[in-house]
C-alpha cells in the first residue's frame, strides 16, 4: 500500500484549524479537561494522576464498561494498604509451616518444588505473582483454615492477581474512551460535541494513515465511516471558521482521504489474517518440536494481534522491541526496513512532494508565495527551519544542534535568525522571510520587519562560522578594546555594530554595514555615545562574553552581580544553562522489554519470545 503524504497534510491542516476553534467553542470545563489530556499525552502527567483527575470529576458515567480502569483503580487503592514488612514476615512463617507439614507427610516432590520456586524467586528469575500465587495455592491445600492467620499475604496475592489481570493496551484505550465520554457528557450544546467528535476523528485518521490503529479504534471507525470523510470536516469547519472569523488554509479535495479509506480497511483486515496465520504456524511448530523456548520474529505492527492470541490461549510471552525517543519519519522508516533507504540529496530534492506537512503550519500569505517562480526548495527549507524552531527552545548556541548536519549541507546560503523586542523570532533565507511567535505560530514576514529585529540569534549554513564562546576579562585603554585571539579568529570581516541593550550591556555583532571598524590586531573604540550611556570609563574593567553569534561587553561589576544574583534567564545566565540544554531531533534506539503474564500454570506451555 502506497504511503500518502498528502493525506497527512490534510489531517495536519484540519487539526490546526480544529484546535483554533477550541477557545471559541469549548466551555471552561471542557478546556480544563483538554489541557489535562494534552499534559497526559505529552507524558507531563502520569497515568495514575490523570485517571484520578478524570474520576474526580462530577459525572454520571458508569465505570461498569471500563473493566481495566476498574482493575487499575482497585489495585491502586489496594497498593496503599500493603505492608511489605508484614508480607515478608508472614511469608517466612508460611514457608516454615509448609516445610514442616510436607516433611511430616514425606511429600518429597512438593518439598523439592517449593525449594525450587523459593530459589528462583530469590534470584529474581520468576515474578512476584508466580511465586506468591504458588505459595498461596500450596498453603490453602495444606494449611487450610490456618491460612486466615496470614491476612497480609492473602491480601497481597489478591493485589498481584488484580495487577496480573490488567490488560495495559486496553487500559489506555479505555482511558481515551472515558475522556471522550466525559467531554460528551459535560458539553453544553451540540456544537461542542461535534468539535470533540471532529478532533477524535482527525486523530484517528492521523493514526490510520500511519498504520497505528488498535482493534478498538478500528471498531469505532467502522460504526460511522461517513464521519471520517472530507465532507464531514468541510461542512463543520467552513461554517465555524467563518462564524468566528478564523483564517485557515485547508485543501478539501476528497481524494486525499476518501479514496484511500477502503485500501486501509483491506490492509488491516489482511494484517489480522496474517496475525492468525503466524500464530497458528508458530503453535504448530511448538507442538511438533516441543521446545522450552520459542522466538517469533515479526514486524511491530503485529504485536497487538499476536499478543492477544497468546493471551487468549494461555501462553506467557515477552515482547522485545526497539524504542525511539523521537518521532519517526514513517515513510523513510518503511524504506529502511525494506532496504530502500534514500540518500539525503534525493530526500531533499523531493521536498515538493514528500515534505508537504509543514505547510499546515504556515499562513495564507506565505502559501501564496509558492505560486511564484522562485525556487520552491528555498521556501520549504525556511519553513522546515521555522517548524523545527517552534518545537524546541530558542537557546543561545543551541540552534545548530537541532538541525541535522546533512540538512544544513543543502543550504545554498546562510539562514539568519533574529529576535525583536516582543520576543518574536524572524528568519531570513534566500529572499524569504518568516516570523515565529512565542506561541509557535508561523507567519510570513517582510524585509523591514526582519531588519527591525536587532538581536541576532544565529546564522546557520555552509558559510556560517563557529559561535563565540567563553569569557575574558580585560581593561579598557582610553575607551579602546582589543578582542582576544580566540574571538578574533572567528570574525570574518572587520566591520561590526555595537548596540546597548536595556540591561546596560553592549552587544557586538558582525555586519557588512557596521559603523565600527576593527584594526588588524582586533582593536576598536566602543564609541563615545555608547560609553556615555552605559557608564563605561576610559579605563573601566570589562568582561567579554561569547554568546552564539555575538559578543557581549559587560562592566565587570555588573557581570559579577549578574552571576551572583541572576535576574534574567536570557542574559549572561544563559551561558551557564547552555551546557545543560540540548534537544536532539534524531534519537537513538533503546531496547525495552514488556512482560505479559497470565493467571495460568506456566509449566504446561512453553515460554514464547517475540
Amino acid at each position: 500500500m502506497t504511503f500518502n503524504q498528502d493525506a497527512l497534510t490534510f489531517t495536519n491542516q484540519t487539526k490546526v484549524s480544529l484546535n483554533k476553534l477550541k477557545p471559541k467553542i469549548y466551555s471552561k470545563a471542557l478546556l480544563d479537561i483538554d489541557s489535562k489530556e494534552i499534559e497526559y499525552e505529552e507524558s507531563r502527567l502520569d497515568t495514575t494522576k490523570y485517571l484520578e483527575y478524570l474520576l474526580s470529576l462530577n459525572n454520571d458515567i458508569s465505570l461498569s464498561n471500563y473493566k481495566n480502569i476498574n482493575i487499575f483503580k482497585e489495585s491502586y487503592e489496594a497498593e496503599k494498604t500493603i505492608d511489605q514488612s508484614k508480607i515478608i514476615k508472614q511469608s517466612q512463617e508460611i514457608l516454615s509451616s509448609l516445610q514442616s507439614i510436607l516433611k511430616d507427610k514425606d511429600n518429597k516432590a512438593e518439598i523439592k518444588s517449593l525449594s525450587i520456586k523459593a530459589s528462583l524467586f530469590k534470584d529474581k528469575k520468576i515474578s512476584p505473582f508466580s511465586f506468591y500465587s504458588y505459595l498461596d495455592e500450596l498453603a490453602r491445600r495444606h494449611l487450610k483454615e490456618d491460612i486466615n492467620k496470614y491476612p497480609a499475604l492473602t491480601q497481597f496475592v489478591d493485589y498481584l492477581t488484580k495487577i496480573n489481570s490488567l490488560d495495559s493496551n486496553k487500559l489506555f484505550n479505555e482511558i481515551e474512551e472515558l475522556t471522550y465520554d466525559i467531554k460528551d457528557l459535560i458539553s453544553d450544546n451540540p456544537n461542542q460535541k461535534l468539535l470533540t467528535k471532529a478532533l477524535r476523528n482527525i486523530h484517528f485518521l492521523e493514526s490510520f494513515f500511519n498504520l497505528k490503529v488498535s482493534n478498538e479504534e478500528l471498531e469505532y471507525y467502522l460504526k460511522d465511516k461517513d464521519s471520517f470523510k472530507v465532507t464531514f470536516f468541510e461542512s463543520y469547519l467552513k461554517e465555524n471558521l467563518q462564524k468566528y472569523n478564523i483564517d485557515s488554509f485547508i485543501n478539501y479535495n476528497p481524494d486525499l482521504i476518501d479514496k484511500n479509506l477502503p485500501d486501509l480497511e483491506n490492509f488491516y483486515e489482511l494484517a489480522h489474517k496474517r496475525d492468525l496465520a503466524m500464530f497458528n504456524n508458530a503453535i504448530s511448530e511448538i507442538e511438533t518440536r516441543k521446545p522450552k523456548l520459542t522466538a517469533l520474529i515479526a514486524g511491530g505492527f503485529h504485536t497487538q494481534g499476536i499478543t492477544k492470541l497468546l493471551k487468549d490461549n494461555n501462553y506467557s510471552y515477552v515482547v522485545i522491541s526497539p524504542y525511539s525517543k523521537t518521532t519517526i519519519d514513517e515513510e523513510n522508516y518503511r524504506n529502511l526496513l525494506a532496504g530502500k533507504r534514500k540518500p539525503l540529496k534525493e530526500l531533499i530534492s523531493e521536498l515538493n512532494e514528500k515534505l508537504r506537512s509543514p505547510m499546515g503550519f504556515a499562513d495564507r500569505e506565505f502559501l501564496k508565495g509558492l505560486e511564484t517562480r522562485e525556487p520552491l526548495l528555498h521556501r520549504f527549507i525556511i519553513l522546515l527551519v521555522a517548524v523545527l524552531l517552534s518545537k524546541a527552545p530558542i537557546e543561545q548556541n543551541q540552534i545548530e544542534s537541532i538541525l541535522p548536519t546533512g540538512f544544513k549541507e543543502q543550504f545554498e546560503g546562510p539562514i539568519e535568525i533574529r529576535q525583536n523586542e516582543a520576543s518574536v523570532i524572524h528568519i531570513y533565507y534566500k529572499n524569504n522571510y518568516l516570523s515565529l511567535t512565542k506561541e509557535g505560530a508561523i507567519a510570513s514576514s517582510t524585509e523591514a520587519e526582519f531588519k527591525a529585529a536587532i538581536t541576532q540569534v544565529a546564522v546557520i549554513g555552509p558559510d556560517a562560522r563557529l559561535p563565540f564562546m567563553g569569557t575574558y576579562s580585560m581593561k579598557l585603554d582610553r575607551y579602546r578594546l582589543v578582542l582576544p585571539v580566540v574571538f578574533r579568529r572567528l570574525v570574518k570581516n572587520n566591520k561590526v555594530d555595537l548596540r546597548l541593550n536595556e540591561y546596560g550591556v553592549i552587544s557586538m555583532i558582525e555586519s557588512q554595514e557596521g559603523k565600527y571598524r576593527l584594526t588588524r590586531d582586533g582593536r576598536f573604540n566602543i564609541g563615545r555615545a555608547i560609553k556615555d550611556l552605559s557608564g563605561f570609563k576610559a579605563d573601566s574593567e570589562v568582561v567579554l562574553v561569547g554568546v552564539g553569534n555575538k559578543i557581549e561587553i559587560w562592566p565587570k561589576t555588573k557581570f559579577e552581580a549578574e552571576f551572583k544574583h541572576p535576574k534574567e534567564p536570557g542574559i549572561a545566565s544563559n551561558i551557564i544553562r547552555i551546557r545543560d540544554s540540548h534537544r536532539a531531533f534524531f534519537g537513538t534506539y533503546n531496547r525495552i522489554v514488556d512482560e505479559g503474564y497470565r493467571n495460568s500454570d506456566r509449566t504446561k506451555k512453553p515460554h514464547i519470545k517475540r
